[in-house]
């Protein structure tokens, strides 16, 4: 895997279990982050906001919503509420 800037001290064991990432992690850089915002955090489940201009592997269609499964987006969130 290449060096990824990580900023956020999110674990290298997060980032290498996010090996379908499309982006090149810049969620990870405060200058650079494009993540999808969330509506919503039930137990271990991140509901995003909808939106179909791009493809994320990691992006679940779950009604009217979307269903999040990135590890580094899921750890964002629990450590900054980003």
């Amino acid at each position: 895997m290449a060096q990824v800037e990580n900023k956020l001290g999110i674990s290298e064991d997060v980032i290498a279990d996010t090996d379908s990432c499309r982006k090149n992690f810049t969620c990870l850089n405060p200058e650079t982050r494009a993540v999808c915002p969330v509506e919503q955090r039930i137990m271990d489940v991140l509901f995003v906001e909808p939106d179909d201009n791009f493809f994320c592997p990691y992006k679940t269609s779950f009604g009217d919503s979307y269903v999040c499964g990135c590890p580094t987006r899921q750890e964002l969130y629990a450590q900054h509420r980003i």
